[in-house]
């Protein structure tokens, strides 16, 4: 098993969506019960952040060089004096958005959450700016990829306990045949985030199981594990100018000194690649 290190003591909330820039070299992250969109530098450590006017739930690069960021309500880009509509979700009360990630065509598949805990949470896709309810009856949207063949979907709904599968289509941006993939009911914790590496493996981080483990989606198996200094592990993405550490997101847990703070990963022995970007 590896061991993540202390990077940021970013002290956050609720820390999630992590992106990595190549052109700054650093790492976007929201903070979605504090409210805030930060950006990490990744040689000083600095960090920046910018308040939001609601929950964040995720955040994306987009193609024409801005930022855009997934309020409660709907999708939003990062302005110099706030954030402005691109995309506004159905008005359904006791939902918010969540986690999200664009495919290779930069439409961007948002997930909701069903705050009563109920299934009334839906995958989203968001086509510049054209809201389509792809997927509905989820409780918690969490962590998505899509397979470097652009035929599969890997989807996360925490509380179903399974990592779904999806055949996908690029040109239609549809999605069908939806599978159990890896059933995680035995595993420490519940799935949250997740990425996917140069190789194909998901790395998915593991909300109250103090890890993130890294999974073959060809087998089904479990390949590798990275023990986590926090129990609420959030989200993970490889980044770097090699892309070949993996940075590690927690959220705040009472009388855990390590919670809320970054980590990385530096000796997987696997690379990242570049997220594709968000086509407004």
């Amino acid at each position: 098993m590896l061991q993540a290190e202390l990077f940021l003591k970013a002290g956050a909330v609720l820390a999630e969506g992590s992106v990595y820039d190549k052109g700054s070299d650093s790492l976007y992250w929201v903070d979605i019960d504090g409210r805030a969109l930060h950006r990490t530098d990744l040689v000083t450590a600095h960090d920046q952040q910018w308040g939001t006017p609601s929950r964040i739930g995720m955040m994306r690069l987009m193609e024409n060089g801005g930022i855009c960021v997934a309020l409660e309500d709907g999708l939003y880009q990062k302005t110099e004096t706030g954030y402005t509509p691109l995309a506004m979700l159905p008005n359904r009360p006791g939902r918010r958005s969540n986690d999200g990630n664009c495919d290779a065509n930069g439409r961007l598949w948002l997930g909701t959450m069903d705050l009563s805990g109920g299934n009334g949470g839906s995958l989203f896709r968001i086509d510049q700016g054209k809201v389509t309810e792809m997927v509905t009856d989820i409780s918690c949207s969490n962590g998505l990829c899509f397979s470097h063949d652009n035929r599969c979907l890997y989807y996360i709904d925490t509380p179903s306990e399974k990592l779904w599968r999806f055949d996908f289509d690029l040109a239609s941006g549809t999605v069908e045949s939806r599978t159990a993939l890896i059933d995680y009911s035995a595993e420490e914790g519940d799935f949250d985030g997740m990425t996917i590496d140069s190789q194909g493996q998901l790395w998915i981080a593991h909300w109250e199981g103090w890890k993130v483990s890294a999974w073959d989606p060809q087998t089904g198996k479990k390949q590798e594990e990275i023990r986590v200094p926090a129990p609420k592990v959030t989200c993970c993405t490889f980044a770097g100018k090699d892309f070949s550490t993996l940075y590690i997101t927690t959220a705040h847990t009472e009388g855990i000194e390590g919670s809320g703070h970054l980590y990385a990963c530096r000796d997987t022995g696997c690379r990242g690649q570049e997220f594709a970007r968000y086509r407004p």
